[in-house]
């Protein structure tokens, strides 16, 4: 390192190429007046003599560390150890989340001061930071078309409140009657829309929904659609009756926190699948070995459902999930694939959703076709 001030980006080797673009940004944006020193994870420097000497060489004159917490950088320990070893040595160590909030964690990187990345706006905190640290005046010049620099699929993190990008539709449906259980649907619809009614919760109310003479009603509220489909008065069918929830991939975290309260009026059940299915451009990996190996190689995130052949869950966040044929069960020989999510809705929030989707975009579990 030369006699200008030593800044150090820590990441994970699989974001290398995307943090360099922004690096080189920032260079322009400072004017070269920075010696901008990129580190990587464990795969790209080795333990022992050659990987100390090369930290070392990055950190002699280096004053910040910004230590970029993706989902790549969460499956290894790397990031803890690193930004341990650097923090020894006294110097300021800044996590940043990128597609990933930093509010998640753990000791000790939580009891830094650090910033989410999820806007060209937020991309000035490095400017300030730098601004502040060497007595600089450069202004803060980033921009949203910046803040693309750091996307290497720009669905991912666009993914933040609208999952319109991906996802053609969310649903859930519940009967009043299975083979082991029956639940009191009319009762929730009409929860439903007096919790609405007490909350002075604007809302589109039918009761004749569709086909007049079937009776069916429908409520409309921020992005959700409730079918209720009343099979029971008619008597030469013996179906049950259902409730069809459509929530839109539009604004997802208002519409999907909602829909979890909807659900709290429905006691005797604590757990709720949805089924996403993807739009055309973007595919699910759908044989269940394939799945399995992909998986396999982050023993801390993902684990098998043990009683459930395909099933797997989330670990961080509870989740239980598989991919599976809508037309299965239909007589329709055309495949249409959806994944199923199965939640606790009194703990899961749009957020878990999102780090969900997520991470399974980072493990090509779903990826563009």
């Amino acid at each position: 390192m030369g006699n200008k001030p030593t800044i150090f980006f820590s990441h994970s080797s699989k974001d290398k190429d995307v943090l360099l673009k922004f690096r080189n940004r920032l260079a322009d944006i400072t004017n070269g007046t920075l010696d901008i020193f990129m580190s990587s994870d464990g795969e790209s420097i080795p333990f022992g003599t050659n990987w100390v000497h090369k930290i070392e060489q990055g950190l002699n004159d280096a004053k910040i560390m910004f230590i970029f917490i993706t989902q790549n950088s969460l499956l290894s320990n790397w990031i803890y150890f690193e930004s341990g070893f650097t923090y020894a040595k006294g110097i300021e160590v800044i996590p940043v989340g990128l597609g990933v909030d930093i509010g998640i964690l753990k000791p000790p990187l939580n009891l830094l001061q650090g910033f989410n990345l999820n806007s060209g706006e937020s991309l000035n905190n490095f400017i300030t930071i730098i601004n502040q640290k060497f007595d600089y005046k450069f202004k803060n010049n980033f921009t949203n078309k910046d803040f693309a620099l750091l996307v290497d699929n720009e669905t991912k993190f666009s993914l933040q409140t609208d999952l319109s990008k991906l996802f053609k539709s969310i649903n859930y449906e519940i009967l009043s009657k299975y083979s082991n259980a029956e639940y009191d649907i009319d009762k929730l619809f009409f929860d439903i829309k007096n919790y609405l009614d007490s909350n002075s919760m604007p809302y589109s109310y039918d009761e004749n929904y569709g086909d007049w003479s079937r009776k069916n009603k429908c409520l409309l509220v921020q992005g959700i659609k409730i079918v209720y489909i009343i099979e029971s008065s008619k008597t030469q069918d013996n179906k049950p009756d259902k409730l069809k929830f459509s929530i839109s991939p539009y604004n997802f975290n208002q519409s999907f926190d909602l829909f979890n309260k909807f659900m709290q009026f429905l006691v005797e059940k604590n757990w709720i699948w949805l089924h996403m299915k993807l739009l055309d451009d973007f595919s699910y990996v759908t044989e269940v070995e394939k799945i399995s190996s992909m998986l396999s190689n982050y023993p801390d995130v993902f684990c098998h459902s043990k009683n459930d052949i395909g099933g797997f869950e989330f670990i961080p966040k509870g989740f239980k999930f598989f991919v599976f044929d809508d037309n299965q069960w239909k007589q329709i020989k055309e495949k249409d694939f959806a994944l199923g999510i199965s939640y606790d809705p009194a703990k899961a929030t749009a957020e878990d959703m999102f780090e969900f989707i997520y991470t399974l975009l980072e493990q090509n579990i779903i990826y563009e076709s």
